[in-house]
């Protein structure tokens, strides 16, 4: 579990609801019990959102930061964690990129710590997880309809047969910055 929460499944998945929409089940029982509310809660999802910024050369070199964010819709959950990420060296290996790179986290600071604990979230699980970013012009990311630059996330930069997965926009061009929100957990 605590690998889908720090890295997961690298890509949106469709959950058929719009974004913001929390989900939430109605506690209306339809006066079952004589009255309208059967007690229950509504579900509550942690959100995770990552974000980031990048001075990045081409095929050469990748330094900046990413902030790593958890939060319920309540605020029972808010949980984020600032790092340092570098490359540790170009890959050849993503199809659709133009170029990537093999990056390691460091130096993680936690900066907001309410419920961290239920997100497995530590400085032990960031400082020297590694993982691959890639760049692609002008390719898509589902659900959009038109191309964007898309960053694409490997969880496993060093194996050439790796899945690379369109995960959110990489704009700018010195430094770049790269926002992309995970799937939501039910709790």
């Amino acid at each position: 579990m605590l690998a889908f929460l720090l890295l997961g499944a690298c890509y949106p998945v469709p959950d058929g609801k719009p974004d913001g929409d929390s989900g939430d089940v109605s506690t209306d029982d339809g006066g079952v019990d004589g009255g309208t509310d059967s007690g229950k809660e509504p579900v509550q999802y942690l959100r995770f959102f990552r974000e980031g910024n990048a001075a990045i050369v081409p095929g050469e070199s990748w330094t900046g930061t990413e902030r790593l964010w958890w939060y319920t819709d309540d605020r029972t959950v808010d949980c984020g964690w600032s790092v340092t990420v570098a490359a540790i060296g170009p890959v050849d290996h993503c199809p659709q990129c133009d170029w990537a790179f093999d990056v390691v986290m460091s130096a993680p600071v936690q900066d907001a710590d309410v419920g961290c604990d239920q997100t497995g979230a530590s400085a032990d699980a960031f400082e020297g997880r590694h993982y691959g970013y890639g760049f692609e012009p002008d390719g898509s990311l589902p659900p959009l309809d038109y191309t964007v630059d898309v960053l694409h996330v490997s969880l496993d930069p060093d194996n050439p047969d790796a899945q690379w997965n369109p995960v959110g926009e990489l704009w700018g061009g010195g430094p770049y910055e790269y926002y992309w929100r995970r799937v939501d957990t039910p709790l």
